[in-house]
């Protein structure tokens, strides 16, 4: 993990890694404003990434079933391949996937395509392989449409606005739980507007049926954790709507798209 020292350079970093620039999510084509540079996201994506899997595999959770750690890379590997073509950018990145041995139905990814998916969703929801793909996909959205880094810039512009005096000085000086701390709680920890989470759906949806997985999945995928969570919102989608809103809007989504459409009917479970 990030000692304090650490933390307070990264916070510097952020702030001073890139200038305002405009650009459009793919697949949407919504608009995104950015203040903090790609690239300064992702090195800090890697920094936490790092500390975190050097605690599992000290916890010995860490890819504990090849065979499971295996379906997992595999299916993410079809993905991936998917979200280079999608956003040629990406395929720079030193993507990484691991499992987790954790009973949580949880999974994510940082930006640059630090993956961790845990093995709970896996066998609390019985997935299948387009199932699981639709979870590879959605998180790996995250990372292709930079939702990360549009998040830190959105808390960075705030900060900055808000802060008085010398920023640096300012910063050095904030405590863990000084709201002017917030550009890295930002990083790791805040949850994503329901608009970014429906973006990940659409754009998981395009990743997963290019990739050769019925979309379809992604909609069997949210009635179980309906089911799972008994209608509470899942830790996975701790800032999601609600199942069913997403399994409708899904659905509505691949009727609306030809591409979808005629994908749904060809695919079928590949692994």
């Amino acid at each position: 993990m990030l000692r304090p020292p650490a933390l307070l350079m990264l916070v510097v970093l952020v702030l001073a890694g890139g200038a305002c620039a405009t650009q459009t999510a793919p697949i949407t084509g919504r608009e995104q404003r950015m203040v903090v540079s790609e690239a300064t996201v992702i090195a800090a994506a890697a920094v936490k990434y790092r500390g975190l899997i050097d605690t599992y595999a000290a916890s010995n959770v860490l890819n504990t079933d090849p065979a499971e750690t295996e379906r997992v890379r595999r299916i993410a590997g079809l993905v991936i391949v998917q979200a280079k073509l999608l956003r040629p950018q990406t395929g720079a990145w030193d993507w990484e996937v691991n499992v987790a041995r954790d009973p949580t139905a949880n999974a994510w990814c940082m930006a640059g395509g630090k993956m961790m998916i845990y093995s709970g969703i896996m066998t609390r929801l019985h997935l299948t392989d387009s199932e699981l793909a639709a979870v590879v996909a959605h998180e790996t959205a995250h990372a292709v449409a930079q939702h990360q880094r549009e998040l830190i810039s959105d808390q960075a512009r705030n900060d900055v606005t808000n802060r008085r005096g010398d920023p640096l000085l300012g910063i050095m000086q904030a405590s863990p739980t000084d709201p002017r701390a917030n550009v890295v709680v930002s990083i790791f920890m805040l949850p994503y507007s329901r608009e970014k989470e429906a973006e990940a759906d659409r754009i998981g949806l395009t990743l997963m049926a290019r990739a050769g997985f019925d979309p379809q999945a992604m909609a069997t995928l949210f009635e179980k954790l309906d089911a799972y969570e008994k209608g509470k919102p899942p830790r996975f989608l701790s800032n999601h709507p609600s199942n069913r809103e997403r399994v409708a809007d899904i659905r509505a989504a691949i009727a609306a798209d030809p591409e979808l459409s005629s994908r749904s009917r060809r695919a079928g479970d590949r692994l």
